[in-house]
């Protein structure tokens, strides 16, 4: 029996490492897709001069990397609830916990929410402002307003649309707020639920086994 539970031990540890791992893993990929993203961008975007078809082309970089950053934002998040439900709500660890602490996020907010903070999170909205700016402010200088041809024009109209579709994706990124309860972690409770509370679906109790055999 205590075998079994020495075994079980290490098999939850190897557990919450690879969970923890997997955080730190969204994070840095984060952190190298913002990067990427700033890169990719200017340089586009410095083409986009001379060949204005470039901007077009830096608007579907923003959304691709975008759209990343969401997926790796999600996963951290479901990694941090799957962690908290199962490890930490009824052991010492509360690591994830805290990040769901309304004063501690209250604290963190006011120190790290700087204008850095806002150009990491909205940056890829910004970009696309800047993408249209560019288009538009370059477009009237080399034909002005009532001469515009009608494939700029088109180019124009594609740019708005596209700068539309960068901010919905930019703003449905996950930010965390310090809210339980949502969709994530209520589809992971019932999970918990469903594997540990109801009638049979338990781990079996070793004392158990050793008197039924």
């Amino acid at each position: 029996m205590e075998q079994e539970r020495t075994n079980a031990t290490k098999e939850n540890i190897a557990v919450y490492e690879t969970l923890r791992n997997s955080i730190i893993n969204c994070e840095n990929r984060i952190s190298n897709e913002i990067v990427s993203m700033y890169v990719v961008y200017f340089a586009l975007l410095a083409f986009g001069f001379d060949h204005s078809w470039m901007i077009l082309v830096s608007y579907l970089v923003l959304i691709a990397f975008q759209a990343q950053i969401n997926g790796d934002s999600l996963a951290i998040e479901k990694a941090s609830t799957y962690i908290r439900v199962f490890f930490e709500q009824d052991s010492d660890i509360h690591w994830e916990s805290l990040h769901k602490d309304r004063y501690h996020i209250a604290v963190y907010k006011a120190a790290a929410r700087d204008i850095s903070w806002y150009i990491k999170k909205y940056g890829s909205s910004m970009l696309a402002l800047v993408s249209f700016l560019v288009l538009l402010i370059t477009s009237l200088q080399q034909y002005g307003f009532c001469a515009l041809p009608p494939e700029l024009v088109i180019e124009l109209l594609l740019a708005i649309f596209l700068c539309v579709v960068v901010i919905l994706i930019n703003l449905r990124s996950y930010i965390n707020n310090g809210d339980t309860g949502g969709a994530i972690e209520e589809s992971i409770r019932r999970f918990y639920e469903k594997c540990y509370e109801q009638p049979g679906s338990g781990p079996a109790d070793p004392a158990e086994q050793n008197e039924d055999g």
